[in-house]
């Protein structure tokens, strides 16, 4: 495990394993912080309802289907930058090993 202390704020690091079929989401705080007037879209776990409705799509259908929701959740374009990344752990296919794929990106605004 790894811990790093910057200005006076700790990070921990963690792992954990992915099985078949699961994916990874990483976005950045301009998906999780965009807003439509007072609301953020993560406010009452909206993101992690936008990510349970693409249970069974690729990574990159994941990454489409949240860039959209993000874009479609205010009237105005994203102000900040949005950048996801999917990671997904492809099941094998014969019994061969096969790597996760990354898919999806977007980079928005100025950064």
């Amino acid at each position: 495990m790894y811990k790093r202390q910057v200005e006076d704020i700790a990070y921990e690091s963690q792992s954990f394993d992915l099985a078949p079929g699961d994916s990874l989401l990483c976005v950045t705080d301009g998906v999780t912080e965009r807003r439509s007037g007072r609301r953020m879209f993560d406010d009452g776990d909206g993101l992690a309802r936008a990510l349970a409705a693409c249970a069974g799509l690729s990574a990159d259908g994941i990454a489409e289907r949240i860039r959209r929701a993000v874009h479609a959740f205010a009237e105005q374009p994203p102000d900040d930058d949005l950048a996801l990344l999917v990671l997904q752990v492809v099941p094998p296919e014969h019994g061969a090993q096969a790597p996760a794929t990354g898919g999806g990106g977007e980079s928005t605004g100025d950064g």
